[in-house]
């Protein structure tokens, strides 16, 4: 992906309320499948952005990094990747290393409250986004 498209995408995904079903067709399409990666001294991983029928999906509430009991979720608000506390979390405004969203490979985008992350989505308003990811055609 070029600068350019990340700068576009930047714009569309992060910089304006999600409002127009276009641009939540093009961010879905462009988070479909990513996975979330904590900025731990692990970089665990905490699953990826799919169907919630997907075993890995953090959207799957029954899966282990969907569930808000599960300590590898960012909706667990008790532990690390989900705590409004912790400087690994999701949730937290002033996290100084919330969770990456990577993409073949990339860093696309961080999943955080900190409005002081570039290319960040809170994950409230992705979590909004879950009846749009699917499973693909025959699965």
């Amino acid at each position: 992906m070029g600068t350019t498209s990340l700068i576009t995408l930047a714009l569309v995904l992060f910089m304006r309320p999600l409002t127009h079903s276009e641009d939540m067709t093009d961010i879905v399409r462009t988070l479909d499948n990513a996975t979330v990666q904590a900025q731990d001294a692990h970089n665990t991983y905490l699953g990826s952005i799919s169907s919630e029928h997907s075993g890995n999906s953090i959207f799957n509430d029954f899966g282990a990094h969907g569930g808000q009991n599960q300590l590898d979720s960012v909706w667990n608000p008790l532990w690390v990747f989900g705590s409004p506390w912790s400087p690994w979390s999701s949730s937290n405004e002033f996290a100084s290393a919330p969770p990456r969203i990577i993409k073949d490979g990339a860093v696309i985008g961080y999943l955080t409250t900190n409005p002081d992350f570039p290319n960040r989505i809170n994950p409230i308003q992705l979590k909004t986004l879950k009846p749009l990811f699917t499973l693909p055609e025959g699965c």
